[in-house]
C-alpha cells in the first residue's frame, strides 16, 4: 500500500479520516527525507525504512487517526 491508495480509498477506505491520515503520513515521510543523512547510505535507509513499513501494511486501521 501506498501513501497515495490512503487517498484512493484502495484496498481499504479510511472514510473521513482518509485526508488527515494521508497528510501525517505525507508529513514524516518529508521530515524524515529532509532529516536523513545526505549520503548513498541515507538515502538507503530512508527508502528501505519506507518499503518494510509499506509491505508490513503499517497503516493505522480505518477510522484510526489520532
Amino acid at each position: 500500500m501506498g501513501i497515495d491508495d490512503i487517498l484512493d480509498g484502495w484496498p481499504v477506505d479510511h472514510g473521513a479520516d482518509a485526508d488527515a491520515l494521508a497528510m501525517r503520513e505525507f508529513r514524516l515521510a518529508a521530515q524524515e527525507w529532509l532529516d536523513m543523512p545526505r549520503t548513498e547510505t541515507g538515502f538507503r535507509h530512508y527508502v528501505h525504512r519506507w518499503e518494510r513499513r509499506v509491505a508490513e501494511d503499517t497503516w493505522p486501521a480505518p477510522r484510526g487517526v489520532n
